[in-house]
């Protein structure tokens, strides 16, 4: 099985024994994959073609179904675990050696990630040592990223856009984030246009200013007038980022703006975000209003605070949140602690403290609790701190508790007046609550488990036990679009088994002797081609695994040419025509035709026709053997098959009587006619339009396809 290496692309023989090796292509040593079958190398080629070009989302996903399929494979893990920091190998070129660049930096150590963790606990020995020590190589590369970042100031505003189109030439998109960029410029915001702010950046790596231009902008503006170029590979590379920390960091915002393509074909996570047209009128006014809204008046104080607060209070703060989302809690108020050691008046570390006292997992919990918010000096805090936008968001989370404790306290007095609810009610509701129960079970919990079993069946390749299930469904949910798609499934591995079998028995050919006979491709005399029949060839020469075919039997009858002015020339010829379009489509099928290779033809230049041309090379997949070609090959050959032939239709009448003629290509310089073997098995010569003489195609096959 043929591995290609994740850093080079080049081809690895795997072995199964092996967990690590070294590249012969680019001299790297990695780990390898469970060489279990030829589908799950297929899986990690295709996962490390998208991860080298880029796309680690595609090559992320490709990951999640080896894990999927095999939580232990560690392979899989340590791959999943490159695309989240999307890691890229290149070449020094002082050292020649591959080296890991990341193009998706994160504050938190490539040591810590999750998938890293599995590879290292999955695996073993030399292969365990291996992981630990390219981690260690990453995580240094993190850090480097982090560092240079850390100088860098914060911005307002991130535009995102695709820079050069295909040719290298500077794109529509570049042009109109420019002008947007001047716009905002010019009202003061600190903006990051790649173009402008990395333009003294030439010679470094990119990465480090990306990463924290990234992180300290509160919008971003994604620019496109094409599906194509918002999909570009690092185009999506930065702002789905932004979509991920939006996630984490509610106060960021993205805003797609669009022109000369419909809003609805752009990417999906971008076409439910509120978007502008490019294209309308007071375009620019518009967006700088929703700009100035976001980031409110208080932008230059906050970037003021952020750069006295320091580089190390936000990695401690997304900490903070994170231990929440984990339902750390102990963990947050401790790093909640440690920001208010560095910044006092933190207002997000307040509102850290104050969801861990309640633990609370998101923010928005914060506007379900049900008492008084005042009553806790962490929340007091935050609310005394917090600029304009911050404490305004505050101020309905304790409105919205004080509803909730209202609520509460209602439905505890209604539930107070529902214990006086007569016997006999309780006993209907009792026996109403019975009957839904065997309702629900019949027609939502039955199905679902059923549904659920199906998908599973499915999953596994059991499609015809999936479809029995399916069909006991009827109209649940999509269950008749699953039969179909179940159906296709199975034609397909069907598909497949013929295919690799016919493969198989393709490979088995190059073993045959010279002299014998061998079945390729299928031919019919009659238009149905449910009554075609496979083709016999006699193998003439078997050299250096490719082998010279000729037809056992005389196909059919055909003329050389239909015309008779232009004389035996092959290259020009209708016959030549018929046999490398109609012939060579409908005998062999595209498996077959993989292995036909294409003959260089030499021509007979002797004879010249009425019009001076003469025959000329040609390159054929099928052609006529010339009298030369018969001499060298069936020199001594007696008998039917050979130079004798009989005609398909009698090939169940083996003997002389049947014998018939059949075309050369060879010219019959006096007389203007093509050389014929007749069937005696002696060489004469016919006109080129006779319509009685039999067709004997002649191919080579070569066993790499």
């Amino acid at each position: 099985m043929i591995l290609k290496c994740k850093i080079c692309g080049g081809d690895i023989e795997l072995n199964d024994e092996k967990g690590i090796g070294t590249c012969l292509y680019c001299g790297s040593t990695m780990t390898f994959p469970k060489a279990t079958d030829e589908q799950k190398v297929s899986m990690f080629n295709r996962g490390n073609h998208f991860r080298r070009l880029g796309e680690f989302d595609k090559a992320s996903a490709v990951y999640e179904q080896i894990i999927h399929d095999d939580d232990k494979d560690a392979e899989a893990h340590w791959c999943a675990a490159l695309c989240r920091f999307g890691i890229e190998y290149v070449e020094d070129p002082d050292s020649l050696e591959y080296i890991p660049t990341c193009h998706r930096a994160s504050f938190d150590s490539f040591l810590d990630d999750i998938d890293f963790l599995a590879a290292v606990h999955n695996s073993e020995g030399i292969v365990q040592k291996q992981y630990q020590k390219d981690g260690k190589k990453i995580e240094e590369v993190r850090q480097g990223i982090l560092v240079t970042s850390s100088g860098e100031d914060p911005f307002d505003v991130f535009i995102c856009y695709k820079e050069s189109d295909i040719d290298g030439g500077r794109t529509q998109d570049s042009v109109l984030a420019q002008d947007i960029y001047d716009q905002l410029s010019e009202k003061g915001y600190k903006v990051f246009f790649a173009r402008i702010t990395l333009e003294d950046k030439v010679g470094t790596q990119y990465e480090p200013y990306i990463f924290a231009a990234l992180n300290s902008a509160k919008v971003m503006i994604v620019v496109g007038t094409s599906k194509e170029n918002l999909d570009a590979v690092w185009v999506k590379n930065e702002w789905s980022r932004f979509l991920s920390m939006m996630r984490k960091e509610r106060s960021k915002v993205i805003i797609p703006c669009y022109k000369d393509m419909d809003p609805y074909d752009m990417p999906e996570a971008l076409s439910v975000l509120q978007s502008y047209n490019m294209a309308m009128i007071g375009f620019h006014q518009d967006l700088l209003r929703g700009v100035s809204k976001i980031l409110g008046t208080n932008t230059a104080k906050s970037i003021e605070g952020t750069k006295s607060i320091g580089d190390e209070v936000k990695p401690l703060l997304e900490r903070v949140f994170l231990f929440l989302e984990d339902g750390r809690f102990k963990e947050a108020d401790e790093y909640a602690e440690k920001v208010l050691d560095k910044d006092p008046k933190n207002a997000e570390a307040y509102i850290g403290k104050l969801m861990s006292s309640l633990h609370m997992n998101h923010r928005g919990e914060i506007g379900k609790y049900a008492g008084d918010l005042e009553t806790f000096d962490s929340y007091k805090k935050a609310l005394k701190y917090s600029p304009d936008d911050l404490r305004a968001e505050l101020e309905q989370y304790k409105e919205s508790a004080i509803r909730a404790k209202t609520e509460k306290e209602k439905r505890t007095r209604q539930k107070a007046f529902k214990g006086c609810i007569a016997l006999t009610a309780i006993v209907v509701v009792v026996l109403s609550a019975i009957v839904g129960i065997k309702l629900y079970i019949a027609n939502v919990k039955i199905p679902k488990e059923k549904y659920e079993k199906a998908i599973s069946l499915q999953m596994n390749h059991k499609y015809s036990e999936a479809i029995d299930l399916y069909s006991e469904l009827g109209d649940y949910k999509d269950s008749n679009a699953k039969i179909a798609e179940c159906n296709e499934l199975i034609m397909a591995e069907e598909n497949d088994k013929k295919i690799k079998q016919q493969e198989q028995e393709i490979q088995q050919i190059f073993d045959a002797e010279e002299g014998s006979t061998i079945s390729f491709g299928s031919f019919g005399l009659e238009a149905d081609s449910s009554k075609k029949e496979a083709i016999e060839w006699i193998v003439l020469l078997n050299k250096e695994g490719k082998l010279l075919l000729l037809s056992k039997y005389g196909l059919l009858k055909k003329p050389f040419d239909n015309r008779a002015e232009m004389g035996p020339i092959w290259c020009s010829s209708t016959l030549r025509k018929w046999l490398n379009e109609d012939f060579y489509n409908d005998a062999f099928n595209e498996i077959e035709k993989k292995y036909i290779t294409m003959t260089h033809v030499i021509a007979d230049p002797k004879y010249q026709n009425n019009s001076g041309q003469r025959d000329e090379d040609t390159d054929d997949k099928v052609f006529l053997l010339s009298e030369k070609d018969i001499e060298g090959h069936m020199s001594g050959i007696e008998g039917v098959g050979y130079k004798k032939c009989c005609p398909l239709e009698y090939a169940d009448k083996q003997d002389d009587s049947m014998c018939c003629n059949w075309w050369l290509r060879t010219p019959e310089v006096v007389y203007g006619d093509v050389k014929i073997v007749n069937g005696m098995g002696t060489v004469n010569g016919r006109s080129v339009d006779r319509d009685d003489i039999y067709v004997r195609p002649a191919i080579w096959i070569s066993k790499d396809e």
